[in-house]
């Protein structure tokens, strides 16, 4: 039976996972490709994937805002 941490083990990692396929869906309207490694860390990702958590993900947004803000 399943307790209390087993519970929030879950919750996150279904929270981890909606992230991830929030960055997945927006991907599909931005100028990456999925290429087997995050764009952010470098790190080999699953297939079709941009980054390897959202943490790299929002790294990579915040980067490209920065970049757009300074004209770049």
């Amino acid at each position: 039976m399943p307790d209390d941490i087993d519970r929030a083990q879950e919750r996150e990692a279904s929270i981890r996972e909606g992230h991830l396929a929030d960055h997945a869906h927006r991907a599909q309207r931005r100028e990456l490709i999925p290429a087997g490694a995050c764009h952010s860390c470098n790190e080999p990702v699953q297939p079709g994937r941009l980054f390897c958590d959202s943490e790299c993900g929002w790294a990579w947004e915040e980067l490209k805002a920065a970049r757009l803000r300074n004209g770049g």
